[in-house]
Parts: structure tokens; C-alpha cells; sequence
């Protein structure tokens, strides 16, 4: 199933539609748990340095300040 788009005026998807879209997770399942677990031990292994926090929510923030602004849409954020 393909998600519809959310307008405003209408109410948002109830569970049994997320549920469609996104279908529960078995985590006792152990293809998830290697999946999990490598995407764990690739993050950890990452030799790049970490950023620190503020930062990345300060390029989070840019970037979805650019996508607005080429969309004409009003940041809310202040």
C-alpha cells in the first residue's frame, strides 16, 4: 500500500492504516536483529569524528529552511 497524502482538513491515519503502510516489526525475527545489529556495529565502526549535537540539528534545520524557501512555504520555526 502507498501512502495517501495528509491534507490538513482531514484526520490523520489511524493504527490499523500505519499498519498497512507500515507493517508491524517481528524484533524477535533474527534477520531483523543481524539487520539491527550490523547497522549498530557499522555506526560504531565509522572512523569519521562525531558532531556534536547542536550541529547537526543546526545542518538539520538549514536544510529544511532551504527546502521551504524553494517551495515559497513559512518556516515555523523562530
Amino acid at each position: 500500500m502507498t501512502a495517501r497524502p495528509y491534507k490538513k482538513d482531514e484526520d490523520p491515519p489511524g493504527p490499523a492504516e500505519w499498519d498497512d503502510i507500515l507493517p508491524p516489526i517481528d524484533e524477535s525475527d533474527p534477520k531483523w536483529q543481524a539487520c539491527v545489529r550490523g547497522k549498530i556495529r557499522e555506526a560504531l565502526d565509522d572512523p569519521r569524528p562525531d558532531i556534536p549535537a547542536e550541529e547537526a540539528f543546526a545542518e538539520v534545520y538549514a536544510h529544511i529552511a532551504d527546502y521551504k524557501a524553494k517551495r515559497g512555504l513559512r518556516s515555523g520555526r523562530k
